[in-house]
């Protein structure tokens, strides 16, 4: 990618050991500039500088870096090519400050958010810009679902982007004239070091629980703890979720910020909380306590968890200078979020999208759509992914046994594992719970079929994909249509 100036490696190698990242160099003086930075091989160019990352890189991606033109990289080893090199003890933080360095970063110049948990940071980021939006404060964001630098969205791919794409975000964002930007960052996020010497000015606390344990994540809970509190400890201002069972850990974590407040569904000794909730139909009307008076407002979003959510960022927003009751209710008020507990309703049949994607996010949608449906009977079409968060195929299953009457089990990237294997662990785990089920690996067979199969006394929740517009197979990302674009296109088709 493209900075907005060139880098002298000199001036990087002076950061790098100020960071006690630098263990040495070769071929490189006063003069040496490079123009860009990448760590894909067939993206470079000339006077690149390549990055030499990821557990299945190879060498041979170096030498095809440079032959096509890089002229310097930067790695954990030395490596026999003819390029200039910067060696380091850590190449993942040493690529976010290379990343800062040139997309010149300077935390002055914007006021960066940041939101962590393990379920619901989307939504909430998606309340607390609209939030900062009606307080006439332009912001960008970066959530799992997509990108926004204040002028263009673009199609996420990571929870959190990778350090240069994040400093490239940042960059465009100050480029394009916002006050603010809101980030959601993943407990990967910091274990990679993608967020590495990021300043974050205001951060909210949602809630963990047990998920993303595998090998290519987490090894144990634990860990996924140290990285979320490790998320905590780096902001400025916290946000704290009382009613997460880990609040107390938050609130060490966050010893040191300038400021913290507390939020809750409904516990009056949080500085935020939810009072007088009604639901009307698809809406929630609720208010919320602050310390500058009552905002009353309603989200179109279902389920109490995003009444929490919404709190959440109203929080965050007092934070970030924002008490106009007007512009928190409306704020909460206008947000909707494709693919967050999305809709499609033709006469008596109703189909829910959700990114429910696991466990503790599968059963607040569905205990949700309880509520609010009580008489009706509960179909779940779901998958799993391949190489992560592995407990999940029990768990989802458990979650789906205790609501659902019937599932459809289905692919949800499934990337290097086999999709019907995925499919078929699921599918046992849910006879085992007693849950009747079948297997489509095609998802959009998966979808048009459950769809199809609906009676006028069901209703059928689509979890895991929302309004992804991709699928990773086979190690590679593939085109998809998008479980929203899919349910209202045959739900549509129903009589």
């Amino acid at each position: 990618m493209t900075g907005t100036k060139s880098l002298n490696l000199m001036d990087l190698i002076e950061r790098l050991k100020s960071e006690s990242l630098l263990i040495c160099y070769d071929n490189i003086d006063e003069n040496s500039i490079i123009s860009s930075i990448t760590y894909n091989s067939k993206a470079a160019k000339e006077n690149c500088l390549f990055i030499c990352k990821g557990i299945h890189f190879e060498e041979s991606y170096l030498a095809e870096a440079i032959n096509n033109g890089a002229s310097a990289y930067l790695a954990e080893k030395p490596y026999s090519v003819s390029a200039a090199s910067i060696i380091v003890k850590d190449v993942r933080k040493a690529l976010a400050v290379t990343s800062a360095a040139y997309y010149d970063y300077d935390p002055a110049k914007i006021n960066i958010s940041a939101v962590t948990g393990t379920k619901g940071k989307s939504t909430t980021v998606y309340y607390l810009k609209n939030i900062l939006s009606e307080a006439k404060r332009k912001t960008a964001y970066a959530t799992t679902v997509e990108i926004f630098d204040g002028k263009e969205k673009k199609e996420a791919v990571l929870t959190t982007p990778e350090s240069d794409m994040l400093h490239y975000l940042i960059n465009s964002a100050v480029k394009n004239k916002c006050s603010d930007i809101i980030i959601e960052v993943s407990s990967q996020a910091e274990k990679m070091s993608r967020i590495y010497n990021l300043e974050f000015n205001t951060g909210i606390y949602l809630n963990i629980s047990n998920d993303h344990i595998s090998p290519n994540e987490h090894k144990d809970f634990n860990e996924y703890l140290s990285c979320k509190m490790a998320v905590v400890s780096k902001y400025k201002n916290a946000v704290l979720n009382m009613d997460d069972k880990h609040f107390n850990d938050a609130l060490a974590a966050a010893e040191n910020a300038e400021r913290t407040v507390t939020y809750s569904y409904q516990n009056h000794n949080a500085n935020f909380y939810a009072c007088d909730i009604k639901r009307d139909g698809f809406i929630t009307r609720f208010s919320i306590a602050t310390p500058y008076g009552i905002v009353k407002t309603h989200t179109v979003i279902p389920g109490e968890f995003n009444v929490s959510n919404a709190v959440a960022a109203a929080a965050a927003a007092y934070l970030n200078g924002v008490s106009d009751v007007d512009a928190v209710s409306k704020g909460i008020s206008e947000t909707k979020v494709a693919g967050r507990m999305d809709i499609f309703a033709k006469g008596s049949f109703t189909v829910i999208v959700d990114y429910a994607h696991n466990k503790t996010s599968l059963e607040y949608a569905l205990s949700a759509v309880k509520q609010y449906y009580p008489s009706k009977n509960i179909k779940l079409a779901f998958g799993c992914p391949g190489g992560k968060g592995l407990q999940r195929r029990r768990d989802m299953a458990y979650v789906a046994s205790q609501y659902a009457s019937y599932v459809y089990v289905t692919s949800e990237d499934p990337s290097c594992e086999d999709p019907y294997e995925i499919a078929l662990e699921v599918s046992g785990y849910l006879n085992e719970y007693g849950c009747k089920n079948e297997i489509v690996t095609d998802r959009k067979k998966a979808v048009k079929k459950s769809i199809a199969e609906l009676s006028k006394d069901d209703i059928l929740i689509i979890a895991g994909k929302g309004d992804e517009h991709y699928q990773i197979i086979n190690g590679k990302t593939v085109e998809y249509e998008g479980d929203t674009a899919l349910a209202r296109m045959y739900v549509n088709k129903l009589i």
